[in-house]
This record gives structure tokens, C-alpha cells and sequence, in this order.
């Protein structure tokens, strides 16, 4: 038997295998095999081409709990039959409970973790040693180091709050599964908008042990169906879990401003790769910040055509003023740009090509940016 699932998934498949005297498969959605039994043949007969023999080979039953299938249990070379039917039925209903239980088991874990990062946040714990006592208990390795991590998830809404619920569920299991993947312990918390985390890391190099795992969560949780987006955000490395925690609004800061970014490749964010978008993000609950950034732009805020100047304007800053680069991006014949740009200058009224004006302007964008997406999330 070839166990590719936990223990006790296996030991159901191997039981099934041998009351039908046939191989057992456990596969999940992506027909990707969670536990093998071969009675008798080998592994490689049995999955050679199988996500696409998965559907038509043998006897197959869906595996679900509460409505939602996870998995599905077949016997690829057995012919249809009411003894099959009714063994795979049963071991079905097996993996249904046993997932049901795990879930339970899950979910008060989570809330748990959740009550310790609240209490940490609010300095409800204030020492070290009472949140290590805490952590450990909730399965937080001790470590050298620890790093606080948020990950930002832009998510298709469900239909309703169930659905919606249990896709924040899946992606809290994929992080937790990619962190499994990484080696790594956590105590995290699911928020509105996706999760926050403290990482343990026992190695000598933090910053790489949190770049591995960011890319494997990016990949884990960009699996979760309707997740069109993971931006991960880290704050600073720090020796103590409470110093960890309080990192976590850096985190948080450095997840907004790369989920505001059009460009942000998938990895591993920190302040110092966000620059002046950070630095907006930062100052986005400052009321002098906002207003400044109003003040700068309201001549084009204020306007009908208020999205087609703000459009016109960003585009002008990225390019650095190039007016052959606007006009490809914005799809302008020259003439047509010209008297654009010479409108937006006189609505602005500043110079364009002055550095200040251009810093000034694209600082107000960035902060408009930041203020505007917090608004949605």
C-alpha cells in the first residue's frame, strides 16, 4: 500500500482494497491521488494517465461532508456491482466523518489561535513568557526567530454567507498546507480581507525560510477556487513573539499597498520593496495626509470627467512625461495627446515638467491609492 494522504485516510482505502480484493484510490478535486492501495499491481499501472482515466475507469464515488465534495474514492478495475457500490459507500461515509471531525478539530484550534493574537494585539499578554507558554500549546515551535505575516486575498464573493465562509475556510487550510510544505509552525487568524500569521523560523536566515513559504502559500491558496489574487506582506523579523505581533500592522501596511500595486510580481513583500507606495500606506489614516492629497488634486477630482483626467495624469507620471509611451498606452494620436496634457496642466496649474510638481502629484495619487482601497476592503 502507498499512503499519499494522512494515516487514517489510508488505512480506510487499504480496508476498502481488501474487502473488494481490488485496488483503491483516494483522489481529491484535481484528481490528484491522496492515498493508493494496490492489491497487488504497482502504483505505475494504476496512475499512469490518471487525471484523465479518473472519470472512466472502474467504480467511483464522491467523498463530502456538509454538502461540499472533497474528494472521491474509486476502484479503477472493478466492474460495476452492488457489493462495490455498497463497500465504497461505506468508505466513503468513513472519510466523511473522519473529515468532519478534523474540521471540528480545526476550527477550535483557529479560534484559539485567533483568541491568543487578539489578546497579544490588545496587550492582554504583555510578557514573553506567558505568550510563549500560549503559543506552544497551539503548535508554535520555538524558535530564534519569529516573523509576522499578513496575506491579502482578492476573492470572488459567494452566493451566499456559507459559501462565502467556506472559501475563507480553503484558504486558511491552504496556508496552513503550504506551511506544512515549508516546515514551518504559525499561529494565524483569518480577517476580512485574508489572514494574519505569526511564522516561527528556526534556521540561521529568516528572510529566506519566509520567502519560500510566501511562494508556496501564493501557490497553495491560488489553488482555492474563486481566489484571483494573494499578495503576502512581511513585517520585521523580530526575537520574541510579542514583538512579532506588533510587527503584524506593518505586515498588514506592505499586503494593502502590493494588492494596490498593477505591477506587484508574486512573492515576499517588505516595507522597503513598497518605497513610496509604503510609504502612503502608512500615512493613509493621517487626515494631513488625505487632505493633502486632495488639495493637490481637486481641480480633476472635482470635474465630470474626473476618471479620465486621474487616468491621463497617472499615465503622464509613469512614463516620466515620454509622450510617446502616453500615446501607446492611451491609444492617442499625437495631436489629440498634445491637447490633453496642455488642458490637464492648465486644470492643475502647475508645470508638468517641474520635479516637485511631478513628486507632489504622484504622492497624492498614491495616497488617493491607498485610501481608496482601504475604503473597499
Amino acid at each position: 500500500m502507498t499512503g499519499h494522504g494522512d494515516r487514517r485516510s489510508t488505512e480506510i482505502v487499504g480496508s476498502a482494497a481488501e474487502l473488494l480484493s481490488t485496488p483503491v484510490v483516494l483522489e481529491d478535486s484535481a484528481h490528484h491521488v491522496l492515498a493508493l492501495a494496490e492489491h497487488g499491481h504497482t502504483a505505475a499501472e494504476l496512475l499512469t494517465g490518471w487525471a484523465g482515466r479518473a472519470r472512466t475507469d472502474g467504480v467511483g464515488l464522491a467523498v463530502g461532508a456538509d454538502g461540499v465534495v472533497f474528494a472521491r474514492i474509486v476502484a479503477p478495475l472493478a466492474e460495476p456491482s452492488a457489493r462495490v457500490s455498497t463497500v465504497l459507500e461505506r468508505a466513503a461515509q468513513a472519510l466523511a466523518l473522519r473529515e468532519m471531525i478534523e474540521r471540528d478539530r480545526a476550527a477550535l484550534e483557529q479560534q484559539a489561535q485567533h483568541g491568543l493574537l487578539d489578546d497579544l494585539r490588545s496587550a492582554r499578554v504583555p510578557d514573553e513568557a506567558g505568550a510563549s507558554a500560549r503559543a506552544r500549546t497551539l503548535g508554535l515551535r520555538v524558535a530564534r526567530y519569529y516573523v509576522p505575516v499578513s496575506v491579502g486575498v482578492d476573492i470572488e464573493v459567494g452566493s451566499d454567507e456559507i459559501s462565502t465562509r467556506r472559501r475563507k475556510v480553503q484558504v486558511h487550510d491552504g496556508f496552513r498546507h503550504a506551511l506544512g510544505l515549508a516546515r514551518l509552525t504559525a499561529i494565524s487568524t483569518v480577517t476580512g480581507s485574508g489572514l494574519n500569521a505569526v511564522i516561527a523560523c528556526t534556521g540561521s536566515d529568516p528572510n529566506a525560510a519566509i520567502d519560500k513559504a510566501g511562494r508556496l502559500v501564493i501557490a497553495e491558496v491560488g489553488r482555492v477556487r474563486g481566489v484571483r489574487a494573494v499578495h503576502v506582506g512581511a513585517g520585521p523579523v523580530a526575537g520574541r513573539i510579542v514583538d512579532a505581533v506588533a510587527g503584524l500592522t506593518e505586515a498588514e501596511h506592505v499586503s494593502a499597498v502590493v494588492a494596490a500595486m498593477s505591477s506587484g510580481a508574486p512573492r515576499v513583500y517588505r516595507v522597503a520593496d513598497t518605497r513610496l507606495r509604503g510609504l502612503a500606506a502608512m500615512l493613509a489614516d493621517d487626515p494631513r495626509a488625505s487632505a493633502f492629497a486632495r488639495a493637490e488634486l481637486r481641480p480633476l477630482l472635482a470635474a465630470p470627467d474626473a476618471a479620465e483626467m486621474i487616468d491621463l495624469l497617472r499615465t503622464f507620471l509613469e512614463a516620466a512625461g515620454n509622450k510617446t509611451e502616453i500615446a501607446r498606452r492611451l491609444h492617442l494620436s499625437r495631436p489629440t495627446l498634445y491637447a490633453r496634457i496642455a488642458e490637464l496642466r492648465e486644470r492643475l496649474g502647475v508645470d508638468l515638467d517641474d520635479g516637485e510638481s511631478r513628486a507632489s502629484l504622484h504622492a497624492a495619487l498614491l495616497i488617493l491609492d491607498v485610501a481608496r482601497m482601504s475604503t473597499s476592503t
